[in-house]
């Protein structure tokens, strides 16, 4: 089940669904390359719209 649930958050980005969603996509993970890091910002500017 909690495989099913990993590969479903993977198909898609996921934006602004819900907080706990935000969380297992890395809300509050402490990015560590500039990719990561430009993924984190967009992530968190499209969730505040």
């Amino acid at each position: 089940m909690i495989k099913l649930i990993l590969e479903m958050l993977q198909l898609d980005e996921h934006y602004g669904q819900s907080e706990t969603i935000e969380i297992a996509k890395g809300k509050y993970e402490l990015p560590t390359t500039w990719s990561r890091t430009f993924k984190q910002i967009k992530r968190e500017w499209k969730t505040k719209k």
